[in-house]
């Protein structure tokens, strides 16, 4: 295994960076388990995460062809039902396999490939949450040590204040 690129100088909060895991199967189809971690030096910490790889056999001919699509095909189903969001996919497996009965073995494969990726899709937006307004909380600590914010907020209580007063005091007069 290696990466296109492994080590970073530096990332920003919330900055993104792709780079290309090669991995080369020393069998020529299995399934696989590639625990990457990620290791940062200030601040410091790090974080793992598991990738499920499974290979499949290389296309030698229209016979291999079939068996790689139908290879796929049966991944795509243990995808699917393996994911509550992708069930609704599984509708076009049948067709899929309807195109493979009858020869149309290229149209098949892309619509594998759409079916898997739609899936990917679908399972990859499913954690990212939401944010919702929590709780203000004030730090009355914070505002008495920042003194233009502490004397500016007290101005403002003092001016909104004197307006309701002035407001009240003329409403009531306009009525007498």
């Amino acid at each position: 295994m290696n990466y296109e690129k492994s080590y970073f100088d530096m990332l920003l909060p919330k900055q993104q960076v792709n780079t290309t895991l090669v991995v080369e199967s020393f069998r020529t189809q299995g399934s696989y388990e590639i625990e990457i971690n990620a290791t940062i030096k200030n601040p410091t910490f790090s974080d793992k995460a598991l990738v499920l790889i499974d290979s499949l056999e290389k296309e030698n001919g229209n016979q291999d062809n079939i068996s790689t699509t139908k290879t796929r095909i049966a991944y795509a189903r243990d995808l699917l039902s393996s994911n509550p969001k992708c069930l609704e996919l599984n509708e076009v497996l049948g067709d899929i396999q309807k195109d493979l009965d009858n020869g149309r073995v290229s149209v098949a494969k892309s619509k594998i490939e759409e079916v898997i990726n739609a899936c990917r899709y679908l399972t990859s937006t499913q954690d990212i949450n939401e944010e919702k307004p929590g709780i203000i909380t004030v730090n009355f600590d914070n505002i008495r040590n920042n003194t233009k914010l502490f004397y500016t907020i007290i101005a403002t209580a003092a001016l909104a204040l004197l307006g309701i007063v002035f407001s009240m005091y003329y409403t009531n007069k306009k009525q007498d």
